[in-house]
Formats: C-alpha cells, structure tokens, sequence
C-alpha cells in the first residue's frame, strides 16, 4: 500500500498572524512516528512538510494522483483544520479513488466533527501507531475495519462508524523510534528564544496526570505521566547529534519535570555521557523541582524552563 503522510501548506503568517516575527517552524513529531508505523505495517511511506514548501494545492493534488497513494495521511490543529479540509476535498475531487486519515490533537478532540466532513475517510483517536497498523491489515486484506480501536471511520455506502477508544499505551519504550530522517533540518527554524545553528524536538514522555480544561495533553496521551526509558531518551539524542547534526534540543514534553526522580536520573546520563546538547524544556510552575533538580538541569545543558502561565487573570482561569 502506498501512503503520503503531509503537512499542508501553511505560511507563516497564516499560521502565526501577528507573531510572525518571533514564529517557528519545526518538525511535527506525530507524522514521525505515525510514519514508522506505516513501514512497520509493510506500507511504502512518502512524507512531505508543504509548509516548507512554496507550493499551490493544485499541485499537490497533481502530485497524488500522478504516484497514485492510496492513502493519505495529515496532522491536525486548530490552526490548519480548515486547510486540511481544502486539500481532503481537493484530492477526492482529482482522486476519488485515494482514501483520506486525519489524526493529531484537533481530530481527536473534534472526531465527531472532522468524519462527518465529506472528504474524510478516516479519524484515528489519540495515539494511532498501533490503531494505523490494524487499519492497513484490514485493507490489506479488503475487510472493513470493524474491531480497529481508536478508529471512526465511513464504509463503502458513506455510513459513518466510531469504533470504541483505544486504551492509551503504558510503556511507551513499545513504539519504534521516530523517522527522524524524513526531516531534511535546514528546511526547520526554531522560535527566536531557542539557542543553536540546528534544533530539534525530542519527546520523551507522554501524557499528564493534572486535569486542565483547556488542554489537549490528557485527550491526547492519558491523564497519566508515562515516559520512555533513561536508555532509550539518551540513544535518540545521541543519534539526533551524530546523524542530524543537531547542537539544541526542544524537549517537547508536556511536563518534562512531573516526575523529579526520572528528571535526575535522565540529567545525570546526559552528563555522564558528555552529550553537550544544549535545550529547553516545558512544564508546569508547581513542578519545577529543587534546587538539586535544578542544578542537574543546568549542568546537563539546561538554558530555559518554558512554564505554562496560561493567564493572569484568576476568573479565566477558573472559567
């Protein structure tokens, strides 16, 4: 099966509106892993990032048709839903034949929403790297995908079905590493704050055992803090070091400081095996730690803390 996994076209201003002087643009992490999953699943995977691309939409749709993909694959925020549709609509237009997966925060959240637009195919919910691979054994083998957890999706008559929520995973160790590769660095620029020539997200965590209204994180990942193993956050980093050059990292965590013992524990092999990363993190201001945490931050490469204020108004907040 042939699949095209994409960022729609985007630019900065678009994107960012006013900020767009201080805007980023970084690789999305979800198609990375969601792409290792695919070629897990025996699928020939294409991935392109439009919003690096100066590109029109007819082209792209061109571009579908003319390599024929059977399916095509986009991440979904708030702020390119509406883009996402245009270009889904587009494609079934020029490629009736090609099938249409949207997943990332805005699809999970709004699932009912995005199945029910005419050009979507497929919602894969939450964490969708084992939901893709049980979705390409049953059109592998032309079954509709009935029992696929975390999956709503339309079958051949146009009949929506939302199929039960997958369990979120515990151990995330159980997920290949990302395709960092697919990422060509030079066409990624980091937000204004960030140090570094070359910068680049790192997850080592998912989800958040805290119950904000607002956020996306427990939809997303679970209402509880799970994280990868010491070893296998340090051989991504050193694999982003030694293959992609990259001198700064973003840990793109949630709440890189929930837990303090895996915190130290994490900082302390950085320094031990001499990474000389320099990064940011994020997390909350009730858990950013003591000074001993603090202090290991700092010699492991730590610059910035990026804490979520939200608002300074206590009525929003409580609202």
């Amino acid at each position: 099966m042939k699949i095209l996994l994409m960022m729609p076209p985007m630019t900065i201003d678009e994107n960012y509106a006013n900020l767009k002087t201080v805007a980023a643009n970084m690789p999305s992490m979800g198609l990375a892993y969601i792409y290792t999953a695919f070629k897990e699943a025996g699928c020939e995977v294409k991935f392109q990032d439009y919003q690096c691309q100066k590109v029109i939409i007819s082209d792209i749709v061109s571009y579908i048709k003319k390599e024929n993909f059977d399916l095509v694959g986009m991440q979904t925020y708030i702020t390119n839903i509406n883009r996402c549709f245009k270009v889904a609509s587009l494609i079934k237009e020029k490629s009736p034949q090609t099938k249409i997966i949207l997943g990332g925060p805005h699809a999970t959240i709004f699932r009912d929403k995005v199945i029910e637009h005419d050009a979507i195919d497929y919602v894969a919910i939450s964490e969708a790297e084992h939901t893709v691979k049980e979705l390409i054994e049953c059109l592998n083998k032309n079954i509709e995908p009935k029992g696929v957890l975390g999956l709503y999706y339309k079958d051949k008559n146009g009949k929506i079905h939302k199929n039960p929520r997958r369990p979120f995973v515990k151990d995330i160790d159980e997920f290949p590493v990302p395709a960092y590769e697919i990422f060509n660095a030079d066409d990624y620029f980091p937000a204004v704050h960030i140090r570094g020539k070359r910068v680049h997200n790192i997850i080592t965590s998912r989800g958040c055992p805290f119950k904000c209204t607002f956020c996306s994180a427990t939809e997303v990942y679970g209402n509880r803090y799970k994280y990868q193993s010491i070893e296998r956050s340090i051989n991504e980093m050193k694999l982003l070091k030694e293959k992609m050059g990259v001198d700064s990292l973003q840990i793109y965590d949630d709440n890189f400081t929930t837990n303090k013992k895996r915190t130290k524990e994490l900082c302390k092999k950085m320094i031990e095996e001499n990474l000389n990363l320099q990064w940011v993190c994020y997390t909350r201001a009730d858990t950013i730690g003591d000074d001993e945490m603090l202090h290991l931050m700092k010699k492991a490469g730590c610059y910035m803390i990026v804490v979520g204020i939200e608002n300074g108004n206590e009525r929003i907040l409580k609202l």
